[in-house]
């Protein structure tokens, strides 16, 4: 198999960086924080793809902080006028007082924990936690559109799983678990890893639709989590400095937006099955697992347990 989903002449997902400018401090992020707005030339070639797109279906808007982007009002109406769907994945990096939502499919925002001291600690901002739990109680009342808790596990935070599925239970809202990679300084173990999964596993069986889990290797495992990573097959993430890449996790850049087209960039990406999955029973389900987690040794996700076999 050269490439998966070959047949797609263009990225049926596309998630952007409108800026940097987070207005967090996470200890465990890598990334640079300068501050900077996309540049108006990639946003124009970004909109000119939605324009004469055929396959795209839903756009993802992130930063730094979307909302705050000069930007945001621009895509958001180009978007409606070809029925593509929109997220936003915000940080909270504004005032709350006057708010103006904008016509959107869906916000999403991080809760790193139920506890105010661990999620400030996290975010390295004092207050973030009461901002968010505020900015979350005004989307419930305010906003029409699917509202998602996201909670991103590190190996620092896993432990409040629970207090996070009760924490978003009880304000009616999706949950939305994934992993930070092993890029992050704080991965998840492979030993916690696998316990989370067997517990989401029972849950998820009981019936919790409100419930998604971004972990590609638990479909392997769990009957009931079979989500799978759509990077380099279905999607496409570009940058604030208009590289493209598999997914915002990814240091690897299959182009610039600057240079070439979505479509042209799209039509070069590789995705292959690691090497050492090729047999596996499994690598139909996962196809390797995180793209980010491949580790030299292996070339796999580090937390598989079948490559070691």
């Amino acid at each position: 198999m050269k490439t998966l989903y070959a047949g797609l002449t263009e990225p049926l997902q596309i998630s952007i960086e409108l800026n940097n400018k987070c207005g967090m401090n996470c200890y465990f992020c890598t990334k640079a924080r300068n501050n900077k707005e996309i540049n108006i030339k990639i946003i124009k070639k970004f909109i000119y793809h939605i324009r004469n797109s055929k396959l795209l279906t839903s756009i993802m808007l992130s930063g730094g902080e979307p909302l705050g982007s000069k930007y945001l009002h621009d895509i958001i109406k180009i978007c409606k006028k070809k029925h593509i769907a929109i997220s936003i994945d915000t940080n909270i990096n504004f005032k709350l007082d006057h708010i103006k939502f904008p016509d959107v499919n869906q916000i999403r925002v991080k809760v790193f924990s139920t506890s105010q001291n661990k999620h400030d600690k996290i975010t390295g901002v004092k207050g973030h936690f009461k901002k968010t739990c505020d900015f979350l109680d005004i989307i419930q009342n305010d906003f029409k559109g699917s509202k998602v808790i996201l909670f991103p596990v590190l190996n620092s935070n896993f432990k409040y799983l629970n207090d996070i599925m009760d924490f978003a239970k009880k304000r009616d809202m999706f949950l939305n678990i994934f992993f930070y990679p092993k890029s992050c300084s704080d991965p998840i173990s492979k030993r916690n890893f696998w316990l989370i999964g067997r517990k989401l596993d029972q849950i998820v069986a009981k019936g919790n639709k409100n419930i998604f889990v971004d972990a590609p290797l638990f479909g392997t495992r769990f009957h009931h989590l079979e989500g799978w990573c759509p990077a380099n097959k279905i999607l496409m993430h570009i940058s604030y400095n208009g590289a493209v890449k598999p997914c915002k996790f990814s240091d690897e850049i299959m182009g610039f937006l600057s240079r070439e087209s979505v479509n042209a960039i799209w039509m070069n990406r590789i995705f292959k099955i690691p090497d050492k999955c090729i047999g596996c029973n499994f690598a139909e389900i996962c196809a390797g697992g995180c793209i980010v987690n491949r580790n030299k040794e292996f070339n796999a996700d580090y937390l598989c347990v079948y490559k070691e076999k």
